[in-house]
């Protein structure tokens, strides 16, 4: 081996020892600052740079429209959710307990959006299981959430059911989980706590 080939193998050497100790040193202190949140089969992931969606105007059954706006002091857990969806069943019953147990002064509120095509197949579905804490919202067109497109992302974009996406306080969409989960943990508290006054 030459001396210039020698050269270029420490410069190597180097830099890969280099990145190998400036690399953990910045992904912990990163971990350290975000509660992490992690399933079975997902985990949270951040947004950077997050997302303005305070505009993201969001549809009632009866039609009435409302938008995310800035919740001071407070987070929002947004539920993407389609009564066909086995997993959306089986997480809807958690977060409406969670809602009610949170009461007005909460930290964070949760918004259900249904994608259901028709928006009455959802309130029977709603109904029918005494889910009435959280706000409820409908999508059928996928204004606000669907699979996204390069040349018109939607505001929420959708990669499975159920999904969920969390908005801080500033009205930004900070990052999403997929999947179920179960919102009451200690876990998913501290997240939502966290996005509330970031």
């Amino acid at each position: 081996m030459n001396a210039i080939s020698t050269r270029r193998a420490a410069l190597r050497t180097g830099s890969t020892v280099l990145a190998a100790s400036l690399l953990p040193a910045f992904a912990s202190s990163q971990q350290a600052s975000v509660p992490r949140l992690q399933t079975v089969r997902s985990q949270f992931i951040q947004l950077e740079p997050p997302a303005d969606v305070a505009g993201v105007v969001l549809h009632t059954p009866k039609g009435r429209a409302r938008s995310i706006g800035r919740p001071e002091k407070k987070s929002i857990l947004v539920s993407l959710w389609a009564s066909w969806c086995p997993p959306c069943r089986r997480e809807l019953p958690i977060l409406n307990r969670l809602q009610a147990q949170s009461g007005q002064a909460s930290v964070f509120e949760v918004l259900a959006i249904a994608l259901d095509r028709d928006p009455k197949t959802a309130v029977d579905f709603l109904d029918r299981l005494g889910l009435s804490r959280f706000q409820t919202f409908f999508d059928p067109a996928g204004e606000v959430a669907r699979v996204p497109a390069p040349a018109n992302p939607p505001p929420f974009p959708l990669y499975g059911m159920p999904m969920s996406y969390i908005v801080d306080h500033r009205g930004r969409n900070v990052g999403y989980l997929t999947g179920e989960s179960d919102w009451s943990t200690p876990d998913a508290l501290a997240l939502l706590r966290y996005y509330s006054n970031a």
